[in-house]
Formats: C-alpha cells, structure tokens, sequence
C-alpha cells in the first residue's frame, strides 16, 4: 500500500503507475475546469483502465475486505472524503471466492490488525493485491463523492 498526496505522484517510479498517477492528474485538471466528469469505465492503452463512480459513503460496509490479483487499485476522490480500511490479505478468511471475471475475491478479518486511511482533499491510495481493502466508509457521517479508480495491471 501507497497512501501520498497528488502533489508527490512524480515520486513513483514504476511507468504503469506513474501513467495512471498521470490519468488522475487529468481529471483533477478537467474537473477544475468545470469539465463533466462522467460515470463508467474507460479503457486505456497497455491493459489500464480507469473507473469513475458517483455514490455515498457508509457508515459501514457489510461486502467485506476486497482484494484483486489481476490490478493495482490507485484510489483518489475528486469529491468528497472516505475512509478506506486495510488489511493484510494473508490469513484473512473467505466470505466470497475469487472470481476472475470481476477480479475481485471478499474477505473477512482473522485479527484487528488493519489500517485506516482518508482519501479526499488530495490524498490517494495506491492497493497491491495482498492489500486487502474495504473502501466507502465515511469518515463521521456519510456524505457524496466523485471517485476515480485507476486498476493497474499487476505483473508478481
């Protein structure tokens, strides 16, 4: 897991991440210029995508911790703040299996050891596949946000 500030994003090296760091740079730009940010999925070159998403954040999150093996998360608000709870993936116990057409398998906790990180007024997070994670969470009451998802292809 990366939890930084937009500002810092030319500080990772790795091209995939650096052009989706570079994605959300965009948007931030299209956003502030009062560009419609429209909802869906959006294919990009070399296997990136990204995912923008309009929703309210709960004050909690029954699905349980997600985690992928096909992409990086990176993770940034437009609008709005959320918590994102993580865990490391390792010993957690099944809720519902891995499915490769979703890339997305749901966990449930073995321990208390996990994370909790704020996204919002510039702060993204950046999720490995052994970062298990559980985002929308609000941070004290629920409230809209604009989301961006930029799903890296992961290469172990």
């Amino acid at each position: 897991m990366i939890y930084d500030h937009i500002n810092n994003s030319n500080r990772y090296l790795d091209p995939a991440i650096q052009k989706g760091l570079e994605i959300i740079l965009q948007l931030i730009q299209k956003h502030a210029q009062g560009e419609p940010i429209k909802e869906g999925s959006y294919p990009l070159e070399n296997g990136l995508r990204y995912n923008i998403d309009r929703y309210h954040s709960k004050t909690e999150n029954t699905a349980g911790y997600e985690a992928h093996r096909q992409y990086i998360d990176i993770q940034f608000l437009l609008e709005g703040t959320e918590m994102i709870r993580v865990h490391n993936l390792d010993g957690m116990l099944c809720k519902e299996p891995y499915d490769s057409s979703r890339d997305a398998g749901f966990y449930l906790p073995n321990d208390d050891f996990h994370t909790d990180i704020r996204i919002g007024d510039g702060y993204f997070a950046i999720l490995y596949p052994n970062d298990a994670h559980m985002p929308q969470l609000c941070i004290e009451t629920p409230m809209p946000v604009l989301k961006i998802v930029v799903k890296v292809p992961y290469q172990a």
